[in-house]
């Protein structure tokens, strides 16, 4: 998650998670925003969207981020893995962006 727009109402993240036996395509992630250490929001797969290149791309509605403080993301993926009791592991990527100002 190192590219980073601010369009207009919305911050737009591109998402990349790499991880052995996991494909975005293929498996469940989702992106949790944090805003002053407290949960804002959570977009599923369901929720971002790919771009021409095949990239994938959450959109962040500035309406979730009511206050001032530091935003943080935080993806989490579920990676096939038979070596766990579920056969799910979860690997998490987190990325502290700044400072955020409401609007």
């Amino acid at each position: 998650m190192e590219e980073i727009w601010f369009t207009g109402s919305d911050i737009k993240v591109k998402v990349e998670l790499v991880c052995e036996g996991f494909d975005m395509d293929l498996n469940e992630w989702s992106v949790t925003v944090y805003l002053g250490g407290k949960k804002a929001h959570t977009y599923a797969k369901a929720d971002c969207a790919r771009d021409d290149d095949g990239g994938w791309y959450c959109c962040i509605s500035r309406s979730h981020l009511k206050k001032n403080g530091v935003l943080t993301l935080v993806a989490t993926a579920e990676v096939p893995d038979t070596d766990f009791p579920d056969g799910i592991r979860h690997e998490v990527d987190k990325v502290q962006i700044g400072k955020y100002n409401a609007i």
